[in-house]
This record gives C-alpha cells, structure tokens and sequence, in this order.
C-alpha cells in the first residue's frame, strides 16, 4: 500500500504511470519472490532523519550477486539521497554490483564514473499516440515491475 500511496512523488514529473492496486501489486510481489532467480525481494520506503520521505525502491538480491534495482521514484532534490541509499543497502548486502534501468532524470545524479551503460530496446504498442509519445520521451515512469525482467528464465 504505501508504494501505491507513494507512487507519484512531489511535483508530477510524468505523463504515463503505473495504475496499481493492493491485489495486483501484491501478486507480482508474490510472483517475483517465489522464483528463486530472483533472489533476496527488497522493497524500500526511503525517509530522511527528520521522517520527511526521500522516495523507495523496489530491488532483488540475484544468486549471482547483483543488486537489480526494479523501480524507483525520489522526491524532487532527493535524487542523489535515494541513489546513495540504494547504494548502501547493496553494500550491507554484500552484493558485487548495481544493476538496472536508468531514467533520463536520474541521470544528471548518478556519478558517471561508476556506471556502464548498454543499450536495451524495449517494444511499446498502444492505438494512443500519447502513450507512445510519453515513453519515447522519457516522460513515462516505466520500471522493471512493468517489463518481464524479474521473469524466471
């Protein structure tokens, strides 16, 4: 619930979200944390010191090490806190890296000494120009919840 209650941080920087329920996100954290490729299911509510939320994370601990970071969302200025949050976290996990879809809007806050980039391709259709629109311009908060990613393989 509170992913839900939290989905959409501060000022809306989007055009296309996820519509998501308590009884279809629930099944695909069930679906995600019953396939042991998967690994260790970490899902983060991120607050600062005084409480004030910073954004969350939802990630997976894979066998091979890897910190795969499903989705995130920062509240605006709070980028940088969020990543070095997700970044601790990988390292109290003893995970060997951190992976995942980077959004046009982190990247100005990721250090770009410590990153590698690939090129994915990712397939869109809707009869809604605006939708298609919206995900080629990065306006689109699109994480690794929406893709089969976390599908077993």
């Amino acid at each position: 619930q509170l992913l839900i209650d939290h989905l959409r941080l501060g000022p809306q920087q989007f055009d296309l979200w996820p519509d998501y329920d308590a009884e279809s996100l629930g099944l695909l954290f069930d679906q995600i944390g019953r396939s042991r490729s998967n690994g260790k299911l970490v899902k983060n509510l991120v607050r600062d010191s005084r409480g004030q939320i910073l954004g969350w994370y939802i990630a997976s601990l894979l066998p091979s090490d890897i910190y795969r970071v499903l989705g995130l969302a920062a509240t605006p200025g709070n980028e940088e806190l969020l990543f070095h949050h997700v970044l601790r976290r990988a390292k109290e996990l003893n995970a060997a890296a951190v992976a995942g879809r980077v959004e046009p809007w982190l990247l100005e806050v990721f250090p770009k000494r410590m990153m590698m980039f690939s090129r994915v391709r990712f397939l869109i259709h809707s009869r809604d120009a605006a939708i298609c629109d919206a995900a080629r311009s990065g306006k689109a908060l699109l994480t690794g919840l929406e893709s089969d990613i976390w599908l077993p393989r």
